[in-house]
């Protein structure tokens, strides 16, 4: 496990410091956008080369990992003044947690159009969900109409 946590640890503090150095929305973007993608792809690799324990926690690894980034992120932009007629925005993602599946009700089952084991949950009836909120509080601007 040692050895997947540095797969993952080693980009992510290049990316934290990428992300911290940024001075300007257009870096700041581009610099989330290429470590989410990184953290993505290492754990894509992952994925098609070792076991199925070291799979899952890779799985779990790389939300925290993708975490850590979002911080970097959201403080760095806290920081930065020219983010173009936005004054605020917080994002808060929250943690992995089982769910029931809506697709077949938590039942593992569909009926239409055929009986068939539900493709969205394996037939367990439950999904892991993650949930992103972001507000972005902007200045009220009246318009003439709304005058």
């Amino acid at each position: 496990m040692k050895k997947i946590q540095q797969l993952f640890d080693e980009p992510a503090g290049h990316i934290c410091r990428a992300i911290e150095s940024c001075r300007t929305w257009s870096q700041l973007e581009t610099a989330y956008k290429w470590g989410t993608d990184v953290v993505l792809s290492t754990g894509d690799h992952i994925a098609r080369t070792e076991k199925p324990d070291e799979i899952k926690f890779a799985t779990d690894y790389k939300q925290e990992v993708l975490r850590r980034i979002k911080d970097c992120f959201v403080k760095s932009r806290n920081l930065i003044e020219d983010v173009p007629g936005v004054e605020y925005i917080n994002v808060r993602e929250i943690p992995e947690h089982v769910s029931v599946c809506r697709a077949c009700s938590g039942t593992g089952f569909l009926m239409e159009p055929a009986y068939h084991i539900c493709t969205t949950c394996n037939g367990t009836g439950r999904v892991n969900i993650t949930t992103t909120i972001r507000t972005i509080i902007t200045p009220y601007r009246a318009t003439e109409e709304a005058q």
